[in-house]
């Protein structure tokens, strides 16, 4: 009973004790004070920083603040060199501020002191968090921000609601003749006029019945104290193109309940200040558009898609669309970059028995084929679905265009490094593709991106008929219908699932990263985990996925922290809810009941 009453006690101790702004050593302390609520980002906030020497000698140390997020940054000098004598302490002020890409939310800053004792670098690290909470008046612009250009190559494309690091939102009232901003990368409603900007997906039927989910931009026009129009802002670098074309898709929300049926919107293009689309609709479907953008070859325009509530100005349930905004400069091949294949083909050209093999695509190995054999048994799935910046490199004129795959030489034995470079108008990116060859039937797939962030990452189809899926807690599910399945401790909860093939053999799929999710259709033969980072693959085969399952772990890539080991083989309360004081009494209780070798964890 004491056992379990000491580790409770020295539990509270150390939440109570640990704060993240006050680190400490035996050599030194670095202590990061409090910074009160910041009103206005775009003006210097100082930040005090005290460094304490606890040692007998003075003490020479770089102390620099870092890792900012957003917008924020240090005015010089963001690092200072300073020596502390015995036992003392020192202060140093340190600035930082913000640009427009901003939010009111909670910011961390980051300070590190770096200094020598005992012969061996020492580091300190703290952070502080502080708030930013502006007024709605402070975060309205009178003019629109220096918004970050797009800049777009011939024979190429760019999705606009891929962009919304690269918008702003503006809005007039009916008859005011005044544009009114809000900063880089704000979404949501506003709190003046009651309009609002997001990006978001929104399922609707085309023309022909059939459902389809597009990437949207949508806007309500503000409607306090009176109506007027919501604008999507960018700024756009056109190239010297013989056709450049704005193709969408607009429509609007539906009523529910008891709320009235709209009227209909209005629904605008503009480049600089000429309107270049004007359509005034009243449907719930996608409806097609287009605006020829070719007159401004080879010009930066200010772009702005518009929603307005229509000639009588009704702003009832107008939230408007703008379905998968395109702007395409050229000519785009329409060839399906898609390999088809037939079991007799690929078996022909499969690697031999327990081996990884590729079949090259037009984008290299991202729109190839993937195959492995295991006993004769032969697995295949069709290249990866990738995007870096948020822009997709497989398809039909994707911003970053395919400038070609080269496979990098001296390699370790059973490694194959494919290189696969790509370019926008603004820079060049490298997404390496590092295949090994573990053990029988083990195979491992890690994907690293240069001067360019994976943003997401997900397998192509399977060439094979899936009969069931097993994830998270063991579920197993026979001929799923398509579903999707976030991540967490209620869902997927894992980091690999498995799949079992009509044929007899079934395959294990790993990830070193969390995935956002898992997704299943087998009526298209996917089922893939979702990530958003440089991420490991790891493929085991067996005859079923729980063979399979048994040969990864030897190969798995997570092991426990280092502690972990003194909480092995503990009972575990997990407690949601309730009052420290309440919780704390029960589980004096418990101790008093004779429970011990226990952990308690509060959700609160």
């Amino acid at each position: 009973m004491k056992k379990i009453s000491i580790l409770f006690c020295i539990l509270c101790l150390a939440l109570q004790a640990w704060n993240g702004f006050d680190v400490a050593n035996q050599q030194a302390r670095l202590f990061i004070h409090e910074i009160e609520e910041i009103k206005s980002p775009d003006k210097p906030t100082t930040v005090h920083i005290t460094l304490e020497n606890k040692t007998e000698q003075p003490l020479k140390a770089t102390v620099r603040i870092h890792k900012f997020v957003d917008d924020w940054k240090a005015e010089d000098p963001a690092e200072q060199t300073v020596t502390v004598a015995a036992k003392s302490s020192q202060d140093l002020d340190f600035q930082i501020i913000s640009g427009p890409f901003i939010f009111d939310a909670l910011y961390p800053v980051h300070a590190q002191a770096i200094f020598t004792a005992e012969g061996t670098e020492q580091k300190l690290d703290a952070v502080r968090i502080f708030s930013v909470k502006r007024t709605p008046s402070e975060v309205v612009l009178s003019q629109m921000p220096e918004l970050p250009v797009i800049a777009l190559m011939d024979n190429s494309s760019i999705a606009l609601a891929d962009c919304a690091k690269q918008s702003c939102y503006s809005w007039t009232l009916l008859d005011s003749g005044i544009l009114h901003f809000k900063p880089i990368y704000w979404t949501g409603s506003e709190p003046l006029n009651h309009g609002s900007f997001k990006f978001e997906n929104q399922t609707r039927k085309r023309e022909d019945g059939v459902s389809e989910t597009k990437k949207c931009i949508a806007m309500h026009p503000p409607y306090v104290p009176k109506g007027g129009s919501s604008f999507a802002n960018f700024t756009i670098a056109l190239p010297a193109s013989k056709s450049i074309k704005l193709s969408f898709s607009h429509s609007q929300r539906d009523s529910y309940g008891k709320e009235t049926q709209s009227d209909g919107m209005t629904f605008r293009i503009w480049a600089n200040e000429k309107m270049v689309y004007e359509k005034n609709a009243n449907v719930r479907t996608w409806m097609d558009g287009e605006a020829d953008l070719t007159e401004f070859s080879g010009k930066t325009i200010h772009l702005r898609l518009e929603t307005n509530p229509g000639p009588a100005n009704d702003t009832q349930v107008d939230y408007g669309y703008f379905g998968n905004p395109t702007i395409t400069a050229g000519t785009i091949s329409t060839v399906d970059s898609a390999i088809a294949l037939t079991d007799d083909q690929l078996l022909n050209i499969a690697p031999a028995d327990n081996a990884l093999d590729f079949i090259e695509g037009r984008k290299g190995l991202l729109d190839g084929w993937i195959l492995f054999k295991y006993h004769n048994k032969l697995t295949a799935f069709h290249g990866f679905n990738v995007e870096l910046d948020n822009i997709p490199l497989r398809s039909t004129g994707s911003a970053f265009q395919f400038i070609g795959k080269t496979m990098l030489d001296n390699q370790p034995a059973g490694t194959v490094v494919a290189r696969h470079r790509f370019k926008t108008a603004e820079k060049e990116a490298i997404l390496d593709m590092i295949c090994r060859t573990l053990a029988d039937g083990v195979f491992q797939i890690r994907f690293e991106a240069t001067n360019a962030a994976i943003t997401h990452l997900a397998l192509g189809p399977w060439h094979n008929p899936v009969k069931q899926v097993i994830y998270g807690h063991g579920y197993v599910i026979r001929d799923p219908q398509p579903f999707t399945m976030g991540f967490g401790g209620h869902a997927v909860a894992a980091s690999h699932f498995g799949l079992d093939f009509t044929e007899g053999y079934g395959v294990l799929a790993a990830v070193d990263t969390p995935p956002a999710r898992l997704s299943v259709d087998l009526s298209k033969h996917n089922a893939t985990f979702h990530m958003k980072e440089n991420s490991t693959l790891t493929f085991a085969v067996a005859p079923t996925a729980f063979e399979a399952a048994v040969k990864y772990q030897k190969h798995a890539d997570k092991h426990p922290a280092g502690a972990f080991r003194n909480l092995a083989g503990r009972f575990v309360f997990d407690i949601w809810g309730g009052s420290a004081k309440v919780i704390t009494s029960r589980m004096q209780d418990a101790i008093r009941y004779g429970l011990v070798d226990s952990m308690l964890t509060i959700h609160n």
